[in-house]
């Protein structure tokens, strides 16, 4: 059985980043412009600077999180979970994990703060007659069944109380990052931080699991069929309400399966999703 410090060699979150294709550099640029407006507001005393969102953004827009850590859990899948409880290291590994993620936390905050000293750049709210506007469609086209990127970036400009008009949003023709090693050391510390938010997340729901009564780990729910599994992502988790359907399926396959760990057919999730649907809006 592997062991969580085996674990964090083991993961490779390079098999489960976001196709972007050649859309990557330019979907990076834009976030780290909108962090920077971020932190340099949070430093004005403005708001309150949220590494966790920021974090949790990055993860959306550049990675597949739910896939990462599904197939973390199915290592462990069908061991018994006594076994689990006496061979893995629960509390320690998470305070390691938490605090390896702080640690890149302090690091990027000061990478940033470091940038912003050295780069007189005005990140103040610009008239809407003045700015430019980014037409976010070519990224949120890619991988529907994964969050919106325009979503994310607004979050990112919301926390910063700044402007934006529905899916485009403002750049001003001066905000260039340069050099691009400049983005790639942003790129890095990140990166490690989603290293162990996944694994914080991994930790935590193994935790949980081996509280229960059941005596076999399964990487997912099994439950009677895809109505129960719909029905039960909807309870559980507030958000659905405001996925599409494709991402719907795309978390029901993730999460769910029968009562034999088989996956269900996917003409039964459509017409589990299209029956919840219909209730809801009666």
């Amino acid at each position: 059985m592997i062991d969580f410090s085996e674990l964090e060699k083991k993961i490779d979150l390079s098999n489960f980043e976001r196709n972007l294709g050649n859309k990557r550099t330019k979907a990076g640029k834009y976030f780290w412009l909108f962090v920077l407006i971020n932190y340099k507001e949070a430093k004005k005393g403005n708001i309150s600077f949220d590494i966790r969102m920021v974090c949790g953004e990055y993860s959306n827009i550049f990675f597949r999180p739910y896939e990462a850590i599904h197939n973390m859990l199915k290592l462990y899948e069908g061991l018994p979970t006594a076994t689990m409880r006496e061979k893995l290291i629960i509390e320690e590994s998470k305070e390691y994990f938490a605090l390896k993620f702080k640690k890149n936390a302090l690091q990027l905050e000061s990478e940033l703060r470091e940038w912003l000293s050295n780069h007189d750049f005005s990140f103040e709210h610009i008239s809407p007659e003045v700015v430019e506007f980014i037409d976010l469609d070519f990224l949120d086209n890619r991988q529907t069944y994964l969050p919106l990127i325009s979503r994310s970036y607004k979050r990112l400009l919301d926390a910063a109380n700044h402007l934006y008009l529905g899916n485009r949003l403002p750049v001003d023709p001066q905000w260039e990052l340069k050099p691009s090693s400049v983005k790639s050391t942003f790129n890095d510390v990140m990166d490690t931080m989603m290293r162990y938010k996944y694994l914080i997340h991994v930790v935590d729901h193994i935790r949980d699991y081996l509280n229960t009564s059941y005596d076999t780990f399964h990487s997912k729910t099994r439950v009677e069929g895809p109505t129960q599994a719909v029905r039960e992502l909807f309870t559980f988790t507030p958000e659905a309400s405001e996925y599409t359907n494709k991402q719907l399926k795309y978390h029901l396959k993730l999460n769910f399966a029968d009562l034999d760990g088989e996956d269900f057919n996917n003409d039964s999730v459509r017409k589990a999703i299209k029956k919840h649907r219909d209730e809801q809006s009666k």
